[in-house]
């Protein structure tokens, strides 16, 4: 599942629409940081570049939203989940503004792939050389 999170309900039921619009299933729960949305990652590309997009427009909006009511730090931040092995998801914390650089450079789909596999290089330690692996 590809998570997504809003730290305002006005722009979670606003992604999930769009999804809705385009035909994108999705789950909706509160979490202790804010409100998520999940879609399948087994979606075609297309279809997760369109949720994708979506997303990195409401993240601005996001942030945005929060300069203005004069947010406290630490509300003014963004997550990352970590699939763990053993089944649970953490949260690591980073900063709007850089998961915003990062998000204008590659695909959010690309950063969960990145995020994917430094989290199985934690929970699977290899400790062969690169070449043999």
């Amino acid at each position: 599942m590809l998570e997504y999170i809003f730290f305002h309900k006005s722009l979670a039921d606003e992604f999930t629409e769009q999804l809705q619009t385009l035909s994108i299933p999705s789950e909706s729960k509160d979490d202790d940081m804010g409100f998520v949305i999940a879609i399948s990652d087994d979606l075609d590309d297309e279809r997760i570049d369109q949720a994708n997009e979506i997303y990195e427009i409401l993240l601005a909006k996001s942030e945005d939203l929060l300069e203005e009511e004069g947010a406290a730090p630490e509300k003014n931040i963004a997550a990352i989940t970590l699939n763990l092995n053993d089944g649970r998801a953490v949260q690591a914390l980073v900063r709007p503004d850089l998961l915003n650089r990062i998000l204008g450079v590659i695909s959010l789909q690309e950063l969960n792939e990145f995020v994917e596999a430094i989290t199985d290089a934690v929970d699977n330690p290899d400790d062969r050389p690169i070449c043999q692996r």
